[in-house]
């Protein structure tokens, strides 16, 4: 959305192009952490709401991924946190520092080699919030993303 007025900031007329970003502003892959948040809306249970309501996964889908929007959104308009396809995140050391998490025996690589969400095949138990999954290179996963506009770091 945009800043007050819900236009986005490439079309608002303060100095940013049709198409363009404005001078600082980034698309970026979200932090496991910034996913995490996503994907809970305020909530602290394993799942932001009914699975069965929110998410594709093994006992709904058919083994199968569907189109985005199908299930229901989370409490903050976001669709498919929970099944689907897992989802890359950027699991960098820079940005896990940058939003004040330091684990180096967790975050220890500098490219975007984690995967949260889990995917249409997936048990209940992958679908969970908290839940993370190692390099999406793994035969099976069908891995996707989404994007975050982010002003404090450059992808």
């Amino acid at each position: 959305m945009g800043r007050r007025d819900g236009v986005l900031p490439e079309a608002d007329g303060e100095g940013a192009s049709a198409g363009r970003l404005p001078s600082g502003y980034a698309y970026v892959l979200p932090t496991e952490a910034e996913w995490e948040n996503a994907c809970r809306a305020g909530t602290t249970g394993d799942y932001a709401g009914d699975l069965d309501a929110m998410g594709w996964y093994d006992e709904n889908s058919g083994s199968k991924t569907h189109p985005v929007g199908g299930k229901r959104a989370n409490a903050w308009g976001f669709y498919d946190m929970h099944g689907n396809v897992w989802e890359w995140c950027w699991t960098g050391m820079a940005a896990m520092r940058a939003l004040g998490l330091d684990d180096p025996d967790r975050y220890r690589d500098t490219a975007p080699t984690a995967c949260s969400g889990a995917a249409a095949g997936s048990h209940a138990s992958s679908c969970r919030s908290a839940r993370r999954h190692g390099a999406p290179r793994a035969t099976g996963l069908s891995p996707g993303f989404r994007v975050a506009l982010s002003s404090r770091r450059e992808p």
